[in-house]
């Protein structure tokens, strides 16, 4: 196609300005720099060498407008997050499925907790689903550690971009990680054998426990306290799991023990200690 000697010259969808093409064999014009337009753009090459005659030679391009992806984010995060809540995202789009491509990225950055035996949880671990699909969740404290992937009081931003035919959509979601019920003492817990305060040893599977967290506080209110005790468990990689009893609004908790963390059982009235 030949262009009409009044054909106005092409200009950027972006800011507007004059397209300037380089005067090289092969030129590349970014996506996303012409507009859609009901008639072509006409590029025109002309070649010449020395005294010899000019060759001409043109291109028409059409350019169709194409919507760039519809983002749609949705989660399970309702007010404030604790240190050790599970948080999972999806997003939907109106592309089809098939052809479109997820990246899921989180700011500030997560920070891999270490378990008790030293080494770092794997970001798998913490990102359960990976950061390319259409579901994205966040499981923060993992098998081995009592830290948290996320920050007290920290608001973090999910953002995932979906890609379909190179054109880019995104769409973001905050959250704010509510800090940890906190004391001002050095040991805001006790454990001792019921109706006797400070008295740490008695007879497993007899004297009863109480166990006194009522030193700690927090400005979201109710707290929830989860008791349990730490048993054996050699399939997992601490040599260890919490086995959980109770989860109440109660700051104390009674119960009998078959024997302290510090010591076996040798019999139905081996010593506990604490």
């Amino acid at each position: 196609p030949t262009p009409p000697a009044t054909a106005p010259p092409c200009r950027s969808n972006t800011d507007g300005s004059a397209l300037t093409l380089a005067a090289t064999a092969s030129i590349t014009v970014a996506k996303l720099t012409l507009a859609a337009s009901a008639e072509p753009y006409v590029f025109t090459v002309s070649v010449s060498k020395g005294t010899r005659p000019v060759a001409t030679d043109a291109v028409g391009v059409e350019v169709t407008a194409v919507a760039i992806p519809t983002v749609t984010m949705t989660s399970d995060v309702t007010g404030k997050v604790s240190l050790g809540s599970r948080v999972s995202f999806s997003v939907a789009t109106d592309k089809p499925a098939a052809d479109v491509a997820y990246k899921w990225t989180v700011s500030p950055p997560i920070v891999l907790p270490t378990k008790s035996d030293g080494s770092a949880a794997a970001e798998a671990e913490v990102l359960k689903l990976g950061t390319t699909g259409s579901s994205f969740v966040i499981v923060p404290v993992v098998d081995g550690s009592y830290a948290s992937a996320l920050l007290s009081d920290v608001t973090y931003t999910i953002t995932v971009e979906a890609t379909w035919n190179t054109l880019v959509g995104s769409a973001q979601q905050q959250f704010v990680v509510n800090g940890g019920p906190i004391s001002t003492l050095a040991a805001p817990c006790q454990a001792y054998r019921k109706g006797f305060i400070g008295v740490t040893s008695g007879k497993a599977l007899q004297d009863e426990w109480r166990f006194n967290c009522s030193q700690f506080a927090d400005v979201d209110a109710p707290m929830t306290f989860r008791w349990g005790f730490r048993v054996s468990d050699t399939t997992r990689s601490t040599g260890y799991r919490n086995d959980w009893k109770v989860m109440s609004s109660e700051s104390v908790w009674d119960t009998i023990s078959a024997a302290g963390p510090s010591a076996g059982i040798s019999g139905a009235t081996a010593d506990s200690t604490f």
